[in-house]
């Protein structure tokens, strides 16, 4: 794991579990009203996990728990995480990932509407804030968050068209055992999901950060060992003190700003930052896993 995730495990470990906790209830109360009564499937494996517990409830008459079916379609990835991401990461978030499901299973199926566009609507909104707040406290919920981190760690790549790739098949599945009339309910859930995770976990937005300091290489030092980012430095002179002085140029994604800043402030406290928004960046950028 590297230290952004350090930071982000260790940082108000209190307020963390809070909303961890919140973001669990409201998953699962969502899962077992809106999303099962509207027969909604998510995406990525959670989504799968769903999916097959609805086929097996539907077609054979057997019911397992949703606990059961995710964990048996997550040890394998979270085999994964558990090699090139860490044991920590992994560990917590498979915790996350039973803690959702288990929840989920102990409350009764309750339909709240028969209105499949509303369900579709609200179980998307309620889906993406537990899982955005889950992901802005820099912990996953297992699933494809095992796997993207652990590509995004040793490739440095994104995995999001294969993730895409992977859920129009479970839409074209669904679609021709429940009608496409059911899989278009789902693709509004997913789209109003992502919409909803997007708002809250600006993932890919980008910031740049201009620095002016007399202490160049132990600010670029320690970004670069802390990140996977690295620092352009230019020399100058300060026109009021006449004095030497550096400016650092490097861009970071918006998650990671909190803790550049404060990786750089435990450097040099008298350091002049100026961050500001980039709308596009071209060139060997590396951006955050998705955990």
């Amino acid at each position: 794991m590297n230290s952004y995730l350090k930071f982000l495990t260790n940082n108000k470990i209190i307020k963390k579990i809070f909303f961890v906790i919140v973001a669990i209830l409201v998953y699962a109360i969502n899962l077992k009203t809106l999303v099962y009564s509207a027969n909604l499937i998510g995406s990525g494996i959670m989504g799968l996990s769903i999916f097959v517990q609805r086929i097996l409830l539907d077609f054979y008459k057997i019911d397992l728990p949703l606990t059961l079916i995710s964990i048996a379609f997550n040890i394998i990835p979270a085999l994964i995480a558990w090699i090139y991401v860490g044991k920590k990461f992994t560990i917590i978030s498979f915790i996350i990932l039973f803690s959702l499901t288990f929840v989920a299973d102990f409350i009764p199926t309750t339909k709240v509407t028969g209105d499949f566009i509303v369900s579709a609507v609200f179980a998307g909104v309620l889906n993406g804030f537990s899982l955005g707040i889950i992901l802005k406290m820099g912990l996953g919920s297992g699933g494809t968050d095992f796997i993207s981190v652990a590509v995004a760690k040793k490739y440095h790549k994104p995995i999001f068209n294969y993730i895409l790739v992977f859920n129009i098949a479970l839409i074209t599945v669904q679609a021709r055992l429940y009608g496409f009339n059911q899989a278009f309910y789902s693709i509004i859930f997913q789209f109003v999901t992502t919409q909803m995770i997007n708002y809250l976990y600006r993932h890919f937005e980008k910031r740049t950060l201009v620095i002016i300091t007399e202490n160049p290489d132990e600010i670029s030092r320690a970004v670069i060992e802390n990140s996977e980012h690295t620092v352009t430095k230019f020399k100058g002179i300060g026109c009021y003190s006449h004095r030497e002085k550096y400016l650092l140029y490097l861009i970071v994604t918006e998650p990671e700003l909190k803790f550049i800043l404060h990786l750089i402030r435990s450097v040099d406290k008298d350091a002049f930052i100026n961050v500001m928004k980039s709308t596009e960046v071209s060139g060997n950028f590396n951006y955050l896993p998705v955990v």
